[in-house]
């Protein structure tokens, strides 16, 4: 289940309209209509919803209000290691992964980056970030590293999932290869730093859909993999 952020307070039984940036972003994750997503309120407090289509207009319709604990039964979203990219789809894609409530981001100096001292701009991130959770009132500062090359990054952080278009469809995906999920930058990932990943012990997997510019596949990747990830967790054995 999906959450995203209301910039108001809530209550059980309120409709929603859904306009502007919070709009486009449930259509970048394809949300359809009479699916449940859970909203996090302008106060902190998380509710259950229903995104609706009523008479041409959408909008969320608020359920009932969550406990942390039932939030974070539904509710799972992996780190995110980031290529650096162009600087303003860099700073799209770090808002983005804020907004979702990824708990960590890491930034990586990848082969097809462009060329500019990495640690240097680490304080405009951490600004973006910061602005995030201003304007969405509520969620979680995810903490912020960088790395100098992707096989220090994978060999760093120890696992998870490398998006390559290349790779196998996502039903190979491994349930318990999930903590961390890794977006390369315009042009991808060379053949190299793919096979560093995996030697690292990550696992390549394919975005659903076309070739994404930098922060759709951050928004993409986060959602896809969540929920993919969790249906096959819950599948018997």
């Amino acid at each position: 289940m999906r959450r995203f952020t209301i910039e108001s307070p809530l209550s059980c039984g309120m409709s929603v309209p859904l306009e502007g940036p919070l709009r486009h972003h449930m259509r970048v994750v394809r949300q359809a209509h009479d699916s449940l997503v859970e909203v996090i309120d302008a106060n902190g407090a998380i509710f259950l919803a229903k995104v609706q289509k009523n008479d041409g207009a959408w909008i969320i319709s608020v359920l009932e209000a969550l406990g942390q604990d039932e939030a974070e039964a539904h509710f799972a979203v992996p780190s995110l290691l980031l290529a650096v990219g162009r600087s303003d789809a860099t700073r799209r894609a770090v808002r983005m992964a804020t907004e979702l409530g990824c708990p960590h981001i890491a930034l990586v100096q990848a082969h097809r980056s462009p060329h500019r001292a990495l640690e240097q701009q680490l304080d405009g991130y951490r600004n973006v970030i910061k602005q995030a959770l201003r304007q969405s009132k509520g969620g979680t500062l995810p903490s912020l590293v960088a790395f100098q090359n992707l096989g220090e990054a994978c060999a760093t952080i120890g696992g998870g999932i490398i998006a390559d278009p290349q790779a196998d469809e996502t039903r190979t995906l491994d349930p318990s290869n999930r903590s961390t999920v890794a977006i390369g930058p315009e042009g991808g990932w060379t053949p190299d730093e793919v096979s560093a990943a995996k030697h690292a012990g990550w696992q390549p997997a394919r975005l659903p859909g076309n070739i994404l510019r930098l922060d759709t596949a951050v928004a993409v990747g986060l959602s896809w993999f969540t929920n993919t990830l969790r249906d096959k967790a819950d599948e018997p054995v």
